[in-house]
């Protein structure tokens, strides 16, 4: 296990945090996967949405603060939004319809409770009647009904659905990340280094979790609302409530208490600085707190890696989910230039419907409709090619190029006898430590983290095909093909 891999704070404290982002980016693909069409409309509607809410907090910072300078103003509004996540409030008010607020630097100096809810309230509706306008040019009626539904039962997360990162820059960052973790105590043999044994400084630390610090986080949605912190009376910001209601979901219990774990140091350092980006000392006790929280998320993380269908609980493991998600993004980018994505869309919309909405729709019409589509699909990749893993190869060498630090290049180990590349080398210019991935292992890895897409959700385990787009089984097929190789 990499715990023991790896004896240094550096690893401890980011590998929970990359895990954490990289199990959000296949929840994401498997959303996108089962609603092709509407993924980019959702965009779209929550981008909307955030500059209206942007033009309300910059109205209400107007009334109550005095900027010397717009640049000032936009940055506070900047601030609000993102750093202290209102947008994640009112995403989540959108799905629950629950008010609930950790925010101790916006309410009630610049919006009072009842300021907040009314606005939320407008937002609400007007991102469910951009769902409605959506299904009707659709001509789905229900759409919005079966939206609700699913979001509820896959345990999909508006504010998780959109993150403000992409596969490309974490997939850059991490790979710093992994060879950083290489400069201090460990036993790898995936890169050889002679000074193995030093343990960081304060300032190493911080240094290299920097950029994957900047990332933000998936939270994990819950019942229940407290607004207890906007009532003075009843709030002490020295102290970061932990509440659970006595009716969650038993599945997302552990999720609740990783959010914790995670969220605390954060919450802390959010009350030394005073909801203000003022720098503070990042001490030894800072250090210390994290290894007691890493070695609960490490448990955590076990339970969670049994029931996901894969495991992340080796640092290269990472890695090998990054350039398989890259993959998926290729094909999608691949295929869907092509491909219909209402009509698949369509049909996933159909196997929902008798599937998860609990509805017997298995008349004749329907089941002409679904042949109909089935025949259009195979008709389609009959006459098209595939997607060449050749191509995922030189995707991977040109996404890592565009990071300062790194240099990528294929090559061909000593003692291999072939005369065909056989490693993709990964430098890491200023430690000039080198990371070689086998390419015979691309195809193998990827099948490996796909398999997550055939998981019998309800009996936690492995299947051998999946039939529902719920499992992707059917999207999986069609904008894949069966193109792996």
């Amino acid at each position: 296990m990499d715990e023991a891999t790896f004896r240094h704070p550096i690893y401890s404290i980011g590998h929970p945090m990359v895990t954490q982002l990289v199990i959000q980016a296949f929840e994401i693909k498997r959303f996108q996967m089962c609603f092709p069409h509407f993924y980019p409309r959702l965009k779209q509607i929550v981008a909307g949405l955030i500059h209206n809410l942007g033009l309300v907090i910059k109205d209400a910072l107007e009334i109550n603060k005095k900027y010397e300078t717009d640049k000032e103003l936009l940055q506070d509004v900047k601030t609000i939004l993102f750093d202290r996540k209102l947008i994640d409030l009112l995403l989540d008010f959108i799905q629950t319809n629950e008010l609930k607020s950790f925010d101790i630097y916006l309410c009630p100096d610049i919006l009072t409770k009842d300021q907040l809810k009314s606005k939320f309230e407008e937002f609400r509706d007007d991102f469910w009647g951009a769902v409605d306008d959506y299904s009707e040019n659709i001509e789905i009626l229900f759409f919005q009904d079966m939206l609700r539904k699913l979001l509820n039962e896959q345990g999909w997360y508006l504010p998780n659905l959109l993150p403000d990162w992409t596969i490309d820059e974490l997939l850059r960052d991490y790979v710093v990340l992994f060879i950083n973790y290489h400069l201090y105590e460990n036993s790898s043999n995936k890169i050889e280094n002679k000074n193995s044994y030093n343990q960081p400084s304060v300032e190493d630390i911080a240094n290299s979790i920097r950029e994957i610090n900047n990332y933000k986080k998936p939270v994990p949605r819950t019942r229940g609302s407290n607004f207890k912190n906007l009532e003075q009376c009843d709030f002490d910001p020295q102290y970061l409530s932990f509440n659970i209601s006595l009716m969650e979901d038993s599945s997302n219990f552990l999720k609740i208490i990783k959010s914790f774990l995670l969220d605390f140091p954060a919450m802390r350092i959010d009350y030394l600085r005073k909801g203000k980006n003022e720098k503070i000392k990042y001490t030894s006790n800072q250090v210390k707190l994290h290894k007691i929280l890493d070695s609960l998320l490490i448990q955590i993380d076990r339970f969670e890696n049994q029931n996901y269908g894969f495991t992340l609980s080796r640092a290269d493991e990472v890695v090998s989910a990054l350039i398989s998600l890259i993959y998926i993004d290729d094909v999608l980018d691949f295929k869907l230039d092509d491909l219909d994505s209402q009509t698949i869309q369509e049909y996933n919309i159909f196997e929902i419907s008798n599937v998860s909405m609990g509805e017997e729709k298995n008349d004749d019409e329907m089941l002409k409709i679904k042949r109909q589509i089935e025949s259009d699909k195979a008709e389609f990749f009959k006459n098209k090619p595939n997607y060449k893993i050749s191509s995922l190869k030189d995707k991977i060498i040109s996404i890592l190029n565009e990071k300062e630090d790194l240099s990528c290049e294929f090559v061909k180990v000593l003692e291999s006898s072939t005369s065909k590349f056989t490693h993709l080398r990964i430098t890491h210019r200023d430690s000039g430590l080198c990371y070689e991935l086998p390419l015979k292992d691309f195809k193998g890895k990827i099948k490996s983290k796909l398999s997550a897409y055939y998981i019998d959700y309800e009996n936690c385990r492995k299947v051998a095909e999946s039939h529902t787009p719920l499992g992707v089984g059917a999207i999986f097929t069609a904008i894949f093909g069966r193109s792996i190789g």
